[in-house]
């Protein structure tokens, strides 16, 4: 299975690792950022292939670590 079909997976786990992993297309990191698990948001804010938008978006987030994160990298892309 590709890491775009595999972001939409049930089990969290599988989510967490397409999010961590370093060759995951920005595009399925950006449809992972509408998750609503703390644990692959966090790996989608310390992507580095995570678009900007996303992390804008997520630099705002109720998990103060997902929102660190996400502040962390967007000031490595400026």
């Amino acid at each position: 299975e590709s890491l775009h079909q595999l972001s939409g997976d049930k089990d969290v786990s599988v989510r967490v690792e397409v999010a961590r992993n370093p060759i995951s297309s920005p595009e399925t990191l950006g449809k992972l950022g509408k998750d609503d698990n703390g644990y692959v948001l966090e790996a989608i804010a310390r992507n580095e292939r995570t678009p900007r938008e996303t992390l804008i978006e997520l630099q705002n987030n109720e998990y103060n670590r997902v929102a660190f994160a996400a502040r962390q990298n967007l000031s490595k892309k400026k």
